[in-house]
Formats: C-alpha cells, sequence, structure tokens
C-alpha cells in the first residue's frame, strides 16, 4: 500500500492533526471487528480453551513423563515434510489422553513466545459434565480463537459476519464450509497470513454430544485434510477409542488421511512413567507429614513406602495414570491424616483383585480391575447411615436427567433438601475422587477428579451394590422434584406459592433460587417415565388435577425475580418442543387424559378468549433466529418496531427480551392479535398448547414475525 497523507479533516485519534505522514497504513475499524467478535463469542462454547480459567487446574503430564509420544507429537508438528495433517490420538479412560494435549497446548505456547509466529491456533476441551460438549459451537469456538491470533482471518470474519450475521446458526458442515474450507483454501482470502503451520487440538471428542456429531465432525476433518494437503491446517484429536469414532476413522472415505497416536495401557513406557510420577508423590506425602514420620530421627527409614511396596502399587497402576493419581490422594488425605495408615489400605485393596485367572478371569484381565477395587474401598468406607445421602449426591453427578442444571454443590443440596452440614458430612470420606467446593465457593459445581469414577458409578457389573444406574436413580432424582412441587402447592388453599418452596442452604439470591428449584422440578413432573410416577401422589388422578388446577402458569413466568427469562430461558426453550409432543410421550399422556395439557390446532383457539394484557413474549431458544438485543434490564417498550428502530439487526442467540406484563402497548396487542387470526387461515394446523382449565388456563403458540420467531405466552380463560 502507498504511503497516505492524512488530512487536518480526518475525525478519530487524529483529529486537527496535519502535515504528517503514516507509512503502510492498516486501518482497521475496532467498533465493527468489536461487534462482530462479540457476535462470534456468544455462540462458542464457553471455558473449552486450554487455558481458560473454567478448567483451572487442568490435567497436565508430570514432568518426564510421555516424552516418548510427547516427542513424537512435537516433531509432527514441526515437521513441514509430514504426509498427513491429522493424527487421532486414543486410549482408554485414565491414560492420560487429556494431560498428554494440555501439555502439548502449553509447550508449544511457551515456544511461541520466543518466535515469530505462533503455531497454536486453537483447542476445544469437550466436557461433558460441565455442558462443553454442544456440536453446534465447535466451529464459532475454533474460528473464534483463530480470529483473535491471526489478523487477516480475523478480517475475513468480520468480513463475513458483516455480509452474513446468520452464518453462526448454519449447519456444521456449512460453517465448517464458510469459516474454515473457504479462508484456508482458497487463494487470496487470507492476506498477508505467514504461518506455515496452525496446530488446531480436539480433546474428549467422545463427551461431544451425540455420537453422529462425533462422526460428522471426524468425517469432515478427514475429509478437509485429504482434499486440501496444502492447507496450513494440522489437527490432532484425541479421544476414547470408542467403536463409533473408530468405525469413522477406518471408514474408506478418510482412512489414509491420519496419523495414528495410541496411548497404550500396560505398556512398557507408560508403566515406567507410573513410576516417576509416583515416587515423586511419595516423596512430597513424606515431607508434608513430618510429625508421622519424623524425619529428624536417625532411626527414621528413609525410603517410604518401602520397595516391595511401592512395587505393588506400581504394578497395579498397569499404566493407568487415573489409578495413580487416586490411590495418592487417597493416601494424602487430610481427613484421615495418617499415609501410613492409608497405604495399608490401598495394598490390602490390591491383595484383594485377583491376580490370576482361577479367579473372576475377566476381572483380573481388566486394566481396570485394581482401580474399580479402590473406588469400592473408598466408598466402603462411608457410614451406612449416611450412605443414602451420598448415593444422593452422587446421583445428581450421573445426570439421569441431562437437562436438570445442579450448577453449584449449594444448588444440588437445596434440591435434594440437604443443610450444609448434611452436604459436606454425607461427601466427607470422597475427597480423593471428588473435587469438592470449601462452603465460601458453594456456587462451583462437585466435579469428579475423572470420568473413570462416574462411568465406574453407572456401570453395574464394576459398582455392583453401590451402581447408581437405572429407574432407581431417577425415582431419586424424582422424589427431590416431588418434595419441591409438594413445598410450593398448598392443598388446602387451592394455590401455588414458589416462596414456600424450602432452600435448606439458605442464600442470599432466594428468590431467584425458588423460581429456579421450581421450574426445574416441574419440567423433571413432565420428564419422568411412567414408571417413575408409580407410586407418588402424582400417579393420582385427583391430585394432578388439584395441582394443576390451583396452578397459575401464567403468574408464575411472569413473577420471574429478575423480571425477565434470561436465566431461565433453557427450561422454557426445552419445554416447548416436549409440550407439543403430548401425543407421543407417555410421560405426559396422563396429563392429556386429565385435559391440564391439550395440543391443539391454532385455527381452534377463541381469540376473544386470549388476554393479551397479561401476556408475555419471549423469543423461541430453539429457533436461533431473531432479532433483539442484551437483556441487561427489562425491556420496557415491548413492540417489535421498538426494538428494530433502537437497536438495528442485532442478532445476540444467546440472549432473550422479555415483554414484562407492565408493557401495554395497544399497537403490539393488536399486531400479535393479528398474527394468530392470519395464522390461524394460513397454517391451521400450526400447533398450541393450553394448560389449565378456566380463569386459570394458558396458551403458548410460536409466532413467525418477519423480523423473528417468537413464542407468546398469553392467559386463555377457555
Amino acid at each position: 500500500m502507498s504511503d497516505m497523507q492524512m488530512s487536518s479533516s480526518f475525525t478519530g485519534f487524529f483529529n486537527h492533526a496535519h502535515h504528517f505522514t503514516i507509512n503502510n497504513p492498516t486501518m482497521v475499524d475496532v467498533n465493527c471487528d468489536a461487534h462482530s467478535l462479540g457476535l462470534l463469542s456468544r455462540h462458542t462454547i464457553p471455558g473449552a480453551e486450554f487455558d481458560s480459567s473454567a478448567r483451572d487446574p487442568p490435567p497436565r503430564c508430570h514432568p518426564g513423563t510421555r516424552l516418548d509420544i510427547s516427542t513424537h507429537l512435537h516433531t509432527w508438528v514441526r515437521n513441514l515434510a509430514r504426509e498427513k495433517n491429522l493424527a487421532w490420538l486414543f486410549g482408554p479412560a485414565g491414560v492420560g489422553k487429556s494431560a498428554i494435549m494440555q501439555s502439548l497446548a502449553e509447550d508449544l505456547t511457551n515456544e511461541d513466545l520466543n518466535s515469530d509466529s505462533e503455531i497454536l491456533g486453537a483447542t476445544l476441551f469437550f466436557s461433558r459434565a460441565f455442558k462443553r460438549d454442544d456440536p453446534h459451537w465447535v466451529v464459532p469456538t475454533l474460528a473464534y480463537q483463530l480470529a483473535v491470533k491471526f489478523p487477516s482471518y480475523r478480517k475475513y470474519v468480520v468480513d463475513l459476519l458483516n455480509k452474513d450475521p446468520k452464518v453462526v446458526e448454519k449447519s456444521f458442515a456449512e460453517q465448517f464450509k464458510r469459516f474454515i474450507v473457504k479462508p484456508f483454501v482458497k487463494k487470496g482470502s487470507l492476506t498477508g497470513l505467514s504461518q506455515e503451520n496452525i496446530l488446531i487440538i480436539l480433546d474428549g471428542l467422545d463427551e461431544c454430544a451425540g455420537e453422529a456429531a462425533q462422526r460428522q465432525i471426524i468425517l469432515t476433518i478427514g475429509g478437509f485434510v485429504l482434499q486440501n494437503p496444502d492447507s496450513p491446517l494440522l489437527w490432532i484429536m484425541a479421544s476414547r477409542p470408542e467403536p463409533h469414532i473408530k468405525a469413522a476413522f477406518c471408514s474408506k472415505a478418510i482412512w489414509s488421511a491420519w496419523l495414528e497416536v495410541e496411548v497404550p495401557v500396560n505398556s512398557t513406557q507408560a508403566c515406567l512413567d507410573v513410576e516417576l510420577y509416583l515416587r515423586f508423590e511419595f516423596d512430597s506425602i513424606r515431607e508434608k507429614y513430618p510429625l508421622v514420620f519424623d524425619l529428624d530421627s536417625e532411626e527414621t527409614d528413609e525410603q517410604w513406602p518401602p520397595e516391595i511396596q511401592f512395587v505393588k502399587v506400581a504394578k497395579s497402576s498397569k499404566g493407568l495414570f487415573v489409578f495413580a493419581t487416586t490411590a495418592t490422594r487417597f493416601i494424602d488425605d487430610p481427613n484421615y491424616g495418617n499415609p501410613i495408615s492409608q497405604l495399608n489400605r490401598i495394598l490390602d485393596v490390591i491383595d484383594s483383585v485377583p491376580q490370576t485367572a482361577g479367579h473372576v478371569a475377566a476381572a483380573a484381565a481388566s486394566p481396570f480391575a485394581a482401580l474399580d477395587a479402590l473406588y469400592l474401598e473408598i466408598l466402603s468406607h462411608i457410614p451406612p447411615d449416611i450412605l443414602p445421602t451420598t448415593r444422593n449426591i452422587l446421583g445428581c453427578m450421573t445426570k439421569p436427567y441431562p437437562t436438570l442444571a445442579l450448577s453449584s454443590l449449594s444448588k444440588t443440596s437445596n434440591w435434594l433438601g440437604l443443610t450444609q452440614a448434611h452436604a459436606y458430612g454425607a461427601l466427607q470420606k470422597l475427597h480423593s475422587v471428588i473435587d469438592i467446593p470449601k462452603p465460601q465457593e458453594k456456587e462451583r459445581a462437585l466435579r469428579a477428579f475423572h470420568a473413570s469414577f462416574i462411568d465406574f458409578l453407572v456401570t453395574p457389573t464394576r459398582s455392583g451394590t453401590f451402581s447408581l444406574y437405572g429407574l432407581d436413580v431417577k425415582r431419586k432424582q424424582f422424589n427431590a422434584a416431588s418434595r419441591i412441587l409438594e413445598e410450593a402447592y398448598d392443598a388446602d388453599q387451592g394455590k401455588v406459592e414458589i416462596s414456600h418452596v424450602n432452600l435448606s442452604w439458605p442464600t442470599r439470591e432466594e428468590n431467584t433460587w425458588h423460581f429456579d428449584l421450581f421450574l426445574q422440578a416441574f419440567e423433571l413432573l413432565l420428564r419422568a417415565e411412567p414408571d417413575v410416577l408409580d407410586g407418588t401422589l402424582w400417579s393420582k388422578s385427583s391430585y394432578r388435577t388439584s395441582f394443576f388446577g390451583a396452578l397459575e402458569l401464567g403468574t408464575i413466568i411472569r413473577s420471574s425475580p429478575t423480571g425477565r427469562l434470561n436465566d431461565y430461558r433453557w427450561q422454557w426453550s426445552s419445554i416447548w418442543p416436549l409440550l407439543t409432543s403430548i401425543h407421543t410421550s407417555p410421560a405426559l399422556s396422563r396429563l392429556k387424559e386429565d385435559k391440564l395439557f391439550r395440543v391443539v390446532p391454532i385455527s381452534m383457539l377463541n381469540v376473544e378468549c386470549i388476554n393479551m394484557n397479561t401476556s408475555l413474549i419471549f423469543r423461541d431458544g430453539t429457533s436461533n433466529e431473531g432479532c433483539f438485543a442484551t437483556a441487561s434490564e427489562p425491556l420496557e417498550e415491548p413492540a417489535v418496531l421498538a426494538l428494530l428502530k433502537k437497536f438495528g439487526p442485532v442478532v445476540l442467540p444467546t440472549e432473550t427480551w422479555m415483554i414484562t406484563p407492565k408493557a401495554n402497548s395497544p399497537e403490539w396487542m393488536k399486531s400479535v392479535l393479528d398474527k394468530i387470526v392470519a395464522t390461524s387461515k394460513e397454517c391451521p394446523s400450526d400447533l398450541t398448547v393450553v394448560y389449565g382449565q378456566g380463569q386459570y388456563g394458558s396458551v403458548l403458540m410460536r409466532l413467525v414475525f418477519p423480523d423473528a420467531n417468537w413464542l407468546v405466552f398469553a392467559s386463555y380463560k377457555s
């Protein structure tokens, strides 16, 4: 670009400046960039980057371990003459795949500090437990990180989003084509990109939601590297070798596209790595308990544990880091404070595991046999009178109902009706397998140190009497929901009062939590299978009828403690498709029989019975469409036209505007009623959901306006 002479008419940083020259300027519209990146960021998976605080502290390779695999990956990444641009790192649970990926990302980042180029482009660490698993946001997550790092790609993304803001809402295939294929394949798309290699890491692919989505990601990326060998993008995907994942990688379409990197169990190098880790940890534990070991005494044995005991623990690990880390946390548990006796318990566990094929051969041959025995040992020391409570908490962690969002220890406790003391008492013996937040961190969620513990709990053949699988776990969760609903329901007065929901672990946001717990309990009632309802009050038609007859659902939703539906968007966007399929849902068939919920065509509604003065309008969270703005405050002017005039064509699919009950625009009321009448004529078979009967009835419907899709919730006196 030629030099540019600046004139005094230029406004901004150079306002009133004159007679100066800027050589080879790159002018950037910062506001435009910020807006576009802001839009993109709202479609990313939060906390999925390798350096995210949400993952801190992440799993890392212990110094000096996994050198064979890490060296192999480093060499492959740096080799410009490599034949394949995709690597699949695989191995069973507990071998340290995520630690390897984390350490690789950190090592490359540190190396890039002393380099003119950055080789690490983007990282995505999937986690089912922390809801970092949405396949729809995979490409935007990668694109956002790449845009932050590489200016030429950022310019491409900004231009793309300015031309088509809704590209972030398209299918995975289309997003991949627009955000990845076009810029990194078409010549001239990324002017000035000097990087010869840009690495993208996807870890824990098996934790991405849906096997079909996992296969699509594999086949799409595999096809991309085969068809575009000159692209600067390198890919590493790490996962367990699940059958469907292995089948995708081995399909004829891409079988020649990838490099195989196995993280084996019980290999010589893996066992040596575990030994190195164990020696370091045992030395640290010994120094941590000077009173136990009396380090200043000349009579103290310098080596602990004795070599024979160390070898027994190391051998039982069979190259599984998860066994080694769980065992050392167990030995170092401050709640016991006696690592010598804790180690003896570990040795007893090891001795209890069959070592020959003569007894329970399948279990003995499994590399998880010792790990399972250790998990059983930990659980067996929970006092019998406390164990049922512990099982209820662990049952929440196994997520028998995936939509149930218990995002913190205190919320889990309130869901189960546990006080702070009862919750910590039930978790006292589990510090070696669960990351338990301190009281001042009660808003943080319970987290298993390793996914293998949850796998163990939900696999009856491994966990035996401690198994948390099937109908019993769902019934326990429903019992909690039932208690909350019954606390809110005053049968004598015939009213439902959300404020009556008891908070066993009080919080400063009591109004919000009453509301949240009730909505989650109500949704679980709708989702519960007939076998779960059987034997409860909710299996009785008379009780259901009286409860729903007293339930002023419209009033409850409109009484959101925050004055808006932002915090509860996900509940109602998921309830909508559930309610519209009552005729196929066995869980809701009884409610349909009670005529408490009815799915009817919009043409059958009596418009005169709809009271728009008590209406609530919110965006359909399932459509990913619409024009609205950040809902930092309730919207006081309800008209969609006012929205468009004020904010323009802004698309922020992660936010929702609520139309407050105070808003009373005649123009809006008329436009909605006109739209209902028009829809009943143009699309008479469109479904609506009618709640309740008589004066407490409500109706929920979806209306398609030119600017957006909206859900209309209004009183309906049928």
